[in-house]
């Protein structure tokens, strides 16, 4: 699925015939790019390495403005973990910038398309709209770190009663996607430098400018990912140990119970031998054993109680 939008047009502008574009490719596929690589001469090396979904962060042919450049860094997504948690994970995002074209390529929808489409009506600068793209791409790191730091501290509300594994699932759920964008955002720290370096980026002050806010918002979201990542480990042992502890005091109140419930029977063996016991000719005998049991059982519990025992 690909969309071609003029930059740099607002409203019900028309855009002119040779107005820089933007190209969307979402969920692509190996075809498609073909296609679209012969159509609008991208270099296919540069729409192919999405399809792979290890790829790392990195910058190509950005040295001079001789041919395309590629920005290729990972995005964040939604999805549904198999123990039914909402969950996070990263994909490729490949921004390549020619000099009247910019394309991106995702090989899933992509999260942040809506916000492009509007930031498109700003610019009508490739390479202020690619540094665009780069910015919002770590904008939805935050915005998306920030709603795992509020189920964090839903979490938190509820640890106290936590005596199954669902609240554990829940936390090993932020705990992957926590993982996951600080390894994507740590890998990409690594293109600042190249793209500072670069033809694209190293003349024009406007362009240092874009580039500096798209690394600010890269470490931020970094340092909030980081953050949260600390404090979830924390959950993680302060779970563990509620969730042992509850069982601990489960376990108590039954040993408590098992006692208690074992005084009439002992008490039950002891006047049912087949030899003489205390008040076996009284009419009041069974009546004064049913007391003195209650009394006993009352004075366990009591005592139980008083050890914390439940």
């Amino acid at each position: 699925m690909h969309l071609l939008t003029a930059l740099g047009v607002k409203g019900n502008q028309a855009a002119a015939t040779t107005a820089p574009q933007w190209l969307s490719v979402q969920e692509a596929s190996q075809e498609e790019c073909h296609d679209l690589a012969a159509k609008y001469h991208i270099p296919i090396d540069y729409m192919t390495p999405v399809f792979n979904p290890h790829e790392n962060p990195r910058v190509e042919g950005m040295d001079d403005k001789s041919g395309a450049g590629l920005i290729l860094v990972r995005c964040p997504y939604q999805t549904i973990s198999k123990n039914g948690e909402r969950t996070y994970g990263t994909s490729p995002l490949a921004i390549i910038i020619q000099d009247d074209l910019v394309t991106t390529v995702s090989p899933r929808k992509l999260t942040i398309h809506n916000r492009c489409l509007q930031a498109s009506t700003g610019t009508a600068d490739p390479i202020v709209y690619s540094l665009m793209v780069v910015n919002l791409v770590f904008d939805q790191f935050l915005n998306d770190t920030d709603q795992l730091a509020a189920q964090t501290q839903s979490m938190e509300v509820r640890v106290g009663k936590a005596s199954h594994n669902t609240l554990l699932y829940e936390i090993m759920a932020v705990e992957k996607s926590l993982v996951l964008f600080t390894s994507a955002i740590t890998d990409s720290q690594g293109i600042w430098a190249q793209l500072q370096e670069s033809a694209y980026f190293s003349v024009d002050p406007a362009h240092r400018r874009k580039l500096a806010i798209a690394e600010r918002t890269a470490h931020q979201a970094k340092t909030l990912a980081e953050a949260n990542s600390a404090i979830l480990d924390q959950y993680n042992s302060t779970v563990s140990s509620v969730v042992s502890n509850n069982l601990n005091l489960i376990m108590k109140m039954l040993t408590s119970v098992s006692i208690i419930m074992t005084i009439p029977s002992i008490v039950g063996s002891l006047w049912g031998m087949n030899t003489r016991v205390p008040w076996q000719q009284s009419i009041w005998g069974f009546w004064t054993l049913i007391v003195a049991t209650i009394v006993l059982c009352v004075a366990a519990g009591y005592w139980l109680h008083k050890k914390d025992f439940f």
